[in-house]
């Protein structure tokens, strides 16, 4: 959800024109992939709680993948794992404007062919209308966690920068800390079933930190989505911790420490 003024603007995975058989996969003909499948869908909430506004944004999108939105001077970036009949599902935005909703539009082509969701979306930040997208893909049968940048709120966007490869699981978030710096969080896979949750700086001109450490967490599915949040001179994590009883971490990291790296 994202403030708008007095309203707050909402975006979701729908699943209303899904068939009840189809489970996570849409149902198929001879044809091919059928437009049955989860849509995306916004709408704007008033203070009451009443929907003043609800349309479809995209009417074909991965089935479980989160999505994330950030603000503009003028309105809302969406990001989200997009799906095409080919079964490609590489990350896609759409904008909100003054002009109203852009058509969706591609923020890489990585050609990831899948044909299960991944459960692996993308996240967004926001700084002046400069955009750092960060995303998982498996194409090419390769891990990676890739970052990518816009200067015009999501009109274009640079070549991606690969972050993590080979044992990337995603799960990744962004966060602007200055003018042109970006940090990303993601997991990497380590051995035993154990994952790290690590941290790395990336530059507009595409400039990589060193690697940091924050926690060592599980690779399961039931380990979740670690978030990063910037909250004045420091970044803020909060992760899952899986296992017989399962509780939610937290830790603290100065932007001293990062610029100290």
């Amino acid at each position: 959800m994202v403030a708008l003024g007095d309203t707050l603007g909402a975006v979701w995975l729908d699943g209303r024109k899904t068939s009840q058989a189809a489970g996570h996969d849409m149902s198929k003909t001879a044809g091919g992939v059928t437009t049955d499948g989860m849509a995306l869908r916004w709408a704007t909430i008033d203070g009451d709680g009443q929907v003043l506004e609800s349309i479809e944004l995209d009417s074909l999108i991965c089935d479980c993948c989160q999505t994330d939105l950030a603000s503009l001077s003028d309105g809302v970036a969406v990001v989200y794992r997009d799906r095409s009949e080919n079964e490609i599902r590489d990350i896609w935005i759409v904008r909100l404007t003054d002009s109203g909703w852009s058509e969706p539009a591609m923020v890489a082509k990585d050609g990831w062919q899948i044909a299960g969701c991944p459960v692996n979306g993308p996240a967004i930040d926001s700084r002046n209308d400069k955009l750092a997208v960060a995303w998982f893909t498996g194409a090419g049968e390769v891990r990676q966690v890739r970052l990518a940048f816009s200067d015009d709120g999501g009109r274009q966007f640079s070549d991606p920068v690969t972050i993590s490869s080979g044992t990337a699981l995603g799960r990744v978030d962004v966060s602007w800390i200055a003018d042109g710096l970006a940090v990303i969080s993601w997991l990497d896979e380590l051995d035993k079933g154990i994952a790290a949750l690590k941290i790395r700086t990336v530059a507009r001109d595409g400039e990589l930190g060193e690697p940091q450490e924050i926690a060592l967490t599980g690779n399961q599915r039931s380990s979740g989505f670690p978030h990063m949040l910037r909250a004045g001179n420091d970044l803020l994590f909060a992760w899952t911790e899986s296992g017989e009883q399962s509780r939610v971490l937290t830790a603290r990291l100065s932007l001293a420490e990062i610029f100290a790296e």
